[in-house]
This record gives C-alpha cells, sequence and structure tokens, in this order.
C-alpha cells in the first residue's frame, strides 16, 4: 500500500575516510548533491539542498518534495543521491553509511493517506 508524504527531510550521512576530507572534496561533494536533481532530471518533482558538509566526513542533506510523493519514491531519491554525489567528488573508494533522516512535517496531526 503505497503512503504518500509531502514532508521534507534531513538526511545525514557518513563517510567511512581515515583521513579528513580536503575543502575542495567538500565543495564537489556540496556541487555534486546539487548536480544531482539537474541530471536526474529531478527539479520538477524535488529538491536536494546541502546542509553541511564537515571534514570528517559527515554530511546532511534537505530533499524535499514539490508534490506528494509515496515513501518508496523518497527511498529511491534517498538511496541514489550519496553514491551519486560520491562518485562524482571522486570519493566512491569509501564506505558511508546513513545515520539519520529527520522528516520536517508541515502539520503534525496530519493523517496519512494511500497514494494512487
Amino acid at each position: 500500500m503505497p503512503i504518500a508524504t509531502s514532508s521534507a527531510l534531513e538526511v545525514k550521512v557518513k563517510i567511512d575516510c581515515p583521513r579528513d576530507l580536503t575543502v575542495a572534496e567538500l565543495v564537489k561533494l556540496a556541487k555534486a548533491l546539487d548536480e544531482y536533481e539537474v541530471e536526474n532530471n529531478t527539479t520538477k518533482s524535488l529538491v536536494i539542498d546541502t546542509k553541511t558538509i564537515k571534514f570528517d566526513g559527515t554530511f546532511e542533506f534537505y530533499l524535499t518534495p514539490h508534490y506528494t510523493v509515496t515513501y518508496e519514491e523518497i527511498l529511491e531519491h534517498v538511496e541514489s543521491v550519496v553514491p551519486y554525489a560520491m562518485d562524482k567528488a571522486d570519493l566512491s573508494d569509501f564506505a558511508f553509511k546513513f545515520e539519520e533522516i529527520t522528516f520536517h512535517h508541515k502539520d503534525l496531526g496530519t493523517p496519512s493517506f494511500v497514494h494512487g
């Protein structure tokens, strides 16, 4: 049963890197996160905004749908944006793990509904 949401997500990721990232790598990763929406033609359905990227390899980004989407659609983008960005930033040799996903609901207490 496809349940839908229009809530923005804040995704926190940790790159398993034995050293601090360089300034160039931080900038390339931020650029790659922004490029994802353009390269994957998602600008009409969702936007990705970089929140923070730290030298220790921890980074956070927002994924904001423009309209109601299913959790499966959200999962598809969350799982593909990180490998995409790491590849574009020349960091694909390092493993990563998702540390946290925070949902930013517009209206608390709104009932869920079936999409479609």
